[in-house]
């Protein structure tokens, strides 16, 4: 069961339950506080029952009776398509056994090559440390590393501005006219660098508020 939630998390593990013979029930989209991962799941999963949660109750209650009222059949066998799937989360020294392929992609968690596998509609990516993301995951990891490195880079840019500035105060107050004018004009260009970045993060601010 999918209920509300952000971005696609849970939709491959209700994939591998559906292929197996499992039920797949999932929030109405329009019903959950954070509809994400229920339109993922129905994007991407054959699901068996869409309802709010009092339906979704219902609908859970009914199928526990029904196998309650069933003599319990146990079927084991070799499943390497589902150990595949479970490899690809935990991790492996040898991307041939996830299945996967080298991707444009890198890892936002250690910065390693991701690996990309094709699970239905749903694309996964994994690298060779085991961080596991759904195209979701890695897109909103993506994004706060992208934040992150324009923060790094704002404050490398305003440390460096005032290094010059200091340089600058020097070079004047020992009456060296000309050296104090090349670290004014340096200083001005990194200044100009940082308000351009400092903009950029909080105009992206705005636009998640």
């Amino acid at each position: 069961m999918v209920l509300s939630g952000s971005l696609d998390d849970g939709t491959a593990g209700l994939g591998a339950i559906k292929d197996h013979g499992g039920l797949a029930l999932v929030q109405d989209p329009s019903d959950a506080l954070f509809d994400g991962m229920p339109r993922s799941a129905i994007e991407h999963v054959s699901v068996d029952f869409v309802g709010d949660v009092p339906a979704l109750t219902s609908e859970l209650v009914k199928h526990v009776e029904l196998l309650a009222s069933q003599p319990l059949e146990v079927v084991v066998g070799d499943e390497p398509d589902a150990l595949d799937v479970v490899e690809m989360d935990r991790g492996t020294p040898d991307p041939d056994e996830w299945s996967a392929t080298p991707s444009e992609f890198t890892c936002p968690e250690c910065h390693g090559s991701l690996f990309a596998r094709k699970d239905g509609t749903l694309m996964r990516y994994r690298c060779r440390t085991g961080h596991a993301f759904s195209q979701g995951a890695l897109a909103a990891a993506q994004s706060a590393g992208v934040e992150d490195a324009l923060w790094t880079a704002l404050r490398a840019l305003e440390e460096h501005a005032a290094l010059l500035r200091r340089l600058c105060e020097r070079a004047r107050d020992r009456g060296h006219a000309r050296t104090a004018e090349r670290f004014a004009s340096q200083e001005h260009g990194v200044e100009l660098r940082a308000k351009i970045i400092r903009e950029a993060l909080l105009a992206a601010k705005t636009e998640v508020a």
